[in-house]
């Protein structure tokens, strides 16, 4: 039903139009629908098997421009589901935060998506040390009753275009895993592309890095459900929230600091997407090691700025090869170059034994051997915590 909204609605009364149409066959599941139109409206949609509730935030009860808030609820539903105390936390952490500050990106992604309330205790401030249904100190209870539970496995928020921006530039900050774990990603629909990092045949490693992670963060073998709060923030500065709290902080400025230059000078599709593989190229690679040590300086590409790393290509465009080079990079750290095309698909890689005095010669083919057609590639050369993002343009 998403597939079909996003390729055939633009308006909230297309959208309707669809789920009319659905409520006359049935729909197998019950969802609430978040939805951004091309005239910046937006509205949320209860939806049951064979009809739905529509809610916006000009609801004629509530005061102009209000919110609409939800955690894994539904209002038409009923009060004896499951996830009124989730929902009733969202409403009271909303609340809460109207007086103190904006209900922004960073707001959304770490006061709502990753929070650990539940029906026995306010763990905050981590680390906590209290006690949880029979666990030691230190551990949360966390099965269905918080926000953050045990099964969620990934959050979105979405910055839609307010009235008279450009709509292809509504930002999709998407975070693959437990919120708990992971970090969220900026997003463009302009880009034409994901990740390699969040989409891949065998499995987004992102999510791969999460899952072996979040067995860190349940590690008793007979209390499943329980979360280590130390893993998240313990006394010495350390935990998950270290480096994930800083990575995600710098990915949103980026994302601002761009979203400010693309206004005044609208960006081409390709430019999209290579901003937005730079941007989580870095925070892949903050995610891997585990630190924020290394994010890099917005005017360097992809690179600690005290980095002496330098990469070029020659001949750029090039018909038949092009010669890799790389140069000040720091002996005894392994190198790797990945080709992607403008899709952000890998379309090459070639570890540090395949180069011969610090170059690679690139023949225009795909690690199946096969000869890849014309146009424009991205080359990222990494080595240790530093990296490199490059442009070439292959002509047949």
């Amino acid at each position: 039903l998403m597939r079909i909204a996003l390729e055939t609605c633009s308006t909230l009364e297309d959208f309707e139009a669809l789920l009319d149409s659905t409520d006359i066959t049935g729909r197998e599941s019950c969802w609430n629908f978040a939805i951004f139109d091309t005239d910046s409206r937006c509205a949320l949609y209860e939806c049951a098997n064979y009809f739905y509730t529509k809610f916006t935030p000009d609801d004629s009860d509530r005061q102009r421009g209000g919110y609409i808030i939800r955690a894994n609820y539904s209002l038409s539903g009923g009060n004896i589901f499951e996830g009124r105390d989730r929902f009733k936390q969202a409403v009271t952490i909303t609340e809460n935060r109207l007086p103190e500050g904006p209900i922004d990106v960073n707001f959304v992604l770490k006061e709502l998506a990753r929070d650990l309330r539940n029906v026995f205790d306010d763990p905050y401030p981590l680390p906590y040390y209290g006690c949880q249904e029979e666990g030691p100190p230190g551990y949360i209870s966390n099965f269905r009753i918080t926000i953050s539970n045990y099964y969620t496995t990934s959050a979105t928020v979405i910055r839609g275009a307010a009235p008279g921006e450009d709509r292809s530039l509504a930002t999709t900050f998407a975070m693959l895993g437990s919120p708990s774990i992971s970090v969220a990603y900026p997003l463009w629909v302009k880009s034409g592309t994901v990740p390699v990092f969040l989409s891949h045949p065998d499995g987004a490693p992102m999510y791969n890095y999460c899952l072996e992670r979040k067995n860190r963060l349940y590690d008793l073998d007979d209390l499943i459900f329980h979360l280590n709060s130390k893993g998240l923030a313990d006394d010495n500065g350390g935990g998950i929230y270290s480096y994930t709290f800083p990575l995600e902080n710098w990915g949103i400025s980026e994302t601002d600091s761009l979203l400010i230059s693309w206004w005044v000078l609208p960006p081409q599709s390709t430019e999209v997407a290579m901003e937005q593989l730079r941007i989580a190229n870095a925070i892949f690679t903050g995610f891997q090691l585990e630190t924020a040590e290394y994010l890099p300086d917005r005017k360097s590409v992809g690179n600690h700025p005290t980095d002496n790393l330098v990469i070029s290509n020659c001949p750029n465009p090039f018909n038949s090869s092009t010669r890799i080079s790389i140069s000040g990079h720091e002996s005894g750290y392994p190198i790797t170059l990945r080709v992607f095309d403008t899709l952000g698909r890998l379309v090459r890689e070639i570890d540090g034994t395949s180069f011969v005095n610090d170059m690679f010669v690139w023949e225009g083919r795909d690690n199946s051997g096969s000869d890849v057609s014309s146009g424009v590639y991205y080359y990222l050369i990494e080595s240790g915590a530093n990296s490199r993002l490059e442009k070439m343009l292959y002509l047949k």
